[in-house]
Order: structure tokens, then sequence, then C-alpha cells
């Protein structure tokens, strides 16, 4: 089947990806909306979209303006690989990020860190048709987010937690600042050793990368654009290691008590969280360490290890509890009935109080939703 595509210059690949698409080669792949395009012919023997002579595409994972992430295979040696492309000239402005010097980042950190297992190999670095393309070979598993949600409870969270200790480790053996170490960019083989994947921001001490964090995963001195420094990936370390234990994201949202600072927030977050989960009562003298806001006073990787290597001490009150939080149900049920009780509105003959609304994500209900 021929596929006809209106009018002048497109990347040649978006086209065999478009066509790959109407001619039912490629069912899974979401067309590329082109606008404008040239005749485009598909080869039914290929199956997919063949990049370089050798990688057949058949599944997109992901659209994007900067490029698409494509599952393939490497026709050589039968091997299934992850396709990254990089459009020509997005990202390139002033104070944007140039994604194809991205990608050539993440295959230099991957050659890199070659023969660790820590990071996918890299394959290939080409362009074609102006596009960058960086074929890097597959991990089956899951990424740590997935993996955490299919475990309930994690009675041997100290191994994962070293596995973890020891990838980051592995980076920075290699001068290698991750900066944007999160649950989405760790994946977990079925043998649950770790490999870690999107590296396009990963950077050298010293120097300063991209703005790109995950939020709770971030340290402040990343999100305020300092250079990278080993102690950055020490913060989200931490944040790994509250979701192995917690099961939640450290995130916190923007603070109603001003002046307070990020130690004394984290330290109620992780004594909320002990309270009822005995592993982050044990690992609170852990988490606290990794995460406290001055980057100098963060620990290292060798006392997170030796941490983790060491039996906890009987001393150590590492019983779930309702510890300190009485006080804190109290205020609530206080405050709350105080706020319903001042709120209401007798008078009004539809609702006694007021629907909720706030600046930034206002709702109105119909009143028929309410006539049922």
């Amino acid at each position: 089947m021929r596929v006809e595509l209106a009018a002048a210059s497109v990347n040649p690949f978006d086209l065999d990806i478009a066509a790959g698409f109407f001619e039912g080669r490629m069912p899974h792949v979401y067309p590329v909306i082109l606008g404008v395009g040239a005749a485009a012919t598909g080869d039914d023997e290929i199956g997919g979209v063949l990049l370089d002579g050798r990688f057949e595409v058949h599944r997109a994972i992901r659209h994007a303006n900067k490029g698409g992430v494509f599952e393939g295979i490497d026709r050589s040696t039968g091997l299934a690989v992850i396709v990254k492309q990089a459009r020509a000239g997005v990202g390139t402005g002033r104070h944007a990020t140039d994604f194809q010097s991205a990608l050539r980042n993440e295959a230099a950190l991957f050659e890199a860190l070659a023969g660790q297992r820590a990071a996918p190999r890299s394959m290939a670095l080409f362009e074609q048709g102006g596009d960058l393309f960086h074929v890097q070979e597959r991990i089956d598993g899951v990424t740590l987010a997935a993996w955490r949600k299919q475990h309930h409870r994690l009675p041997g969270w100290r191994a994962m937690a070293l596995r973890l200790v020891d990838l980051v480790g592995a980076a920075h053996g290699k001068d290698i600042v991750l900066c944007d170490l999160s649950p989405s960019n760790v994946m977990v083989r079925a043998d649950e050793s770790l490999v870690l994947i999107d590296l396009e921001y990963a950077t050298r001490t010293g120097e300063t990368t991209a703005a790109a964090w995950t939020p709770g995963y971030a340290a402040p001195e990343h999100m305020s654009g300092e250079p990278a420094h080993p102690a950055l990936d020490g913060y989200s370390l931490g944040a790994l290691l509250f979701l192995l234990c917690s099961g939640g994201n450290p995130t916190l949202t923007a603070d109603d008590e001003a002046g307070r600072s990020l130690d004394s927030r984290v330290t109620r977050l992780l004594e909320l969280a002990a309270a009822t989960d005995s592993d982050t009562a044990e690992s609170t003298p852990l988490l606290r360490g990794l995460l406290r806001e001055d980057s100098e006073q963060r620990w290292s990787l060798t006392c997170a290890r030796s941490f983790l290597t060491t039996r906890a001490s009987s001393a150590l009150d590492v019983a779930a509890g309702p510890r300190g939080v009485e006080g804190d149900v109290d205020r609530m049920l206080a405050d709350g009935i105080d706020y319903l009780i001042s709120s209401v509105r007798p008078e009004d003959p539809d609702r006694l109080w007021k629907p909720h609304t706030n600046s930034e994500h206002s709702v109105t209900v119909p009143q028929e939703c309410f006539e049922h």
C-alpha cells in the first residue's frame, strides 16, 4: 500500500513511521502529526522502519516534540533494543536544552559505565535524516517505582537499599553525577539487580547540567542551579530509600508556615511515617542523614553503606507505634470541627457549606448534579 503525504520536507524517519502505521505494519506506533510531508512507501518485508540499515523499529514507547522512544530489533544480532530519537533544531535556543547534545551525553556515559551492568549497553549513535538516534540494549525488567508497587511489604529492604548504594557508587566511581536519580530512572531486572537508564542529564563533577529533576527526589542545590557534585545524588538516594521503606514519595508541598527549614520538615515527615512503619523507624537516622538540606552535612555513600550493613542496635527504638501523633490527630479534629462550624451557612437553602475552590484549580459543579 502506498501512503501519500502532501507537500514539503519532512524527516524520512517520521514519514516511515507514519507510513508503517497507516499500512498496518506498525499498529502500535501512533502516527506522528506531520502537517506537511512527501510520498512515502513501505517495505512489507521489513515489518517496521529500518534505521542505519540495521535496526528495525516496530513499536513506539513515547512520542514528543524533541523526539520519540521506540522498541526494536538489531537485525545483525537479533537482540531487542531501545531507540531514542532527538530531532534536529529542537531545544537549541537561548536557555534551552539541546536535546541532541543530551543524547550524545547519554551515549558517552553509557560507554563510561560499560562492563559494570550499571547501565544499558550503548550499541550505536548515528544521524539519519538530520535527526540523531541512540540505540541501546533493552533491559528486561520494570522501573523501581513499578517494582515497589508490586511489593506491599519489603522484609529485605536493606538488600535492595544496598544495591541502590552500590549503583550510585558505580556512577560516582566514573566521576558521573546522576542529577536526576528517581524511581523511574532505575530499572529492576528479574534477579533484582539494578540498572540506570535515561542519563541524558547526568554530568561530571563541577559541571552545570540542564534544569531537569523529579519533584521530591532532587537536592535543593540542584534545583537552584549549582554545579553538580556527588552529594546531589546522596539526597536523591535518601528519597529512594524513603520510597523503599514507606512506599510513598517524599514530596513536600508548599509550606503554609513561613520560616521552617527543609530539615525540620523532613524530620517531621519521618516521625509521622515511622509512627506506623517499622522499616522507616529503623532507617530514620539514615534517611535524615541523606536528606539533609546542607550538602556538606549530608551522609556519604560510605556512611549509608555502613548503616545498612550493621544490624539494628537494640538501643534503637525501631518499633512502630502511635508515637508523637496524638497531638496532630487532636489538632486535626479540633481544627476540622472549628472550620465546619465557622463556615456553615444555615441561611442557604441549597448548601450548608460553600463549594470548595482554590485559585489554581477552580472547579464548578453544575447544579443538575445535585438534583438527582
